[in-house]
């Protein structure tokens, strides 16, 4: 994130709070997620926003919805980065990726990683298109890279056994 490049050795210190700030908040808030009664993400920011006040994000939307642009060095929405899709006959659908600003945040934080000679791990429910994101961007990748596919339907499947028998224990021992 923060490389010669973005942020040369004489820039100057507000430049380095927000990568700082940015670097804090998907560190400390990026795994938070929405269930059905509270959308923690929302909270994590209304907090965020109202606690730390040296660096401001705009005032739409959450702090997640924000990358630092390189060229401004200011924050902008995620949803700026989204490309125009256009549907292609010839692709099975299945296998279309159609980005959101969602999907543009997951590959920001994806390269970053693999530039830095990081494993990348997604982890979901079922459906919600790590597969095919990660197909996206594995068919983008050079030849000097490693692609592992492991079917962790397995582990799902084999704790799934697991809490089955403890449960089936837990009764056995009322009985």
């Amino acid at each position: 994130m923060v490389q010669k490049t973005n942020t040369p050795p004489d820039s100057p210190r507000e430049l380095y709070e927000i990568y700082f700030v940015f670097a804090c908040v998907w560190a400390f808030g990026g795994a938070l997620f929405q269930d059905h009664l509270i959308d923690y993400r929302a909270e994590f920011s209304r907090w965020w926003s109202k606690e730390m006040r040296a660096v401001k994000f705009p005032s739409q939307g959450t702090v997640f919805d924000y990358f630092i642009d390189s060229d401004t060095k200011k924050f902008t929405p995620w949803s700026e980065r989204t490309p125009r899709f256009e549907l292609e006959p010839e692709v099975p659908l299945q296998t279309v990726l159609v980005h959101s600003a969602e999907t543009i945040c997951l590959t920001y934080f994806i390269d970053l990683l693999l530039q830095s000679g990081k494993p990348v791990m997604l982890v979901g429910n079922a459906g919600v298109g790590k597969t095919i994101l990660v197909s996206d961007k594995v068919a983008k990748l050079k030849e000097d890279y490693m692609v592992a596919k492991v079917p962790f339907q397995l582990l799902h499947h084999l704790g799934y056994a697991t809490a089955c028998v403890r449960e089936a224990s837990r009764e056995e021992g009322r009985a």
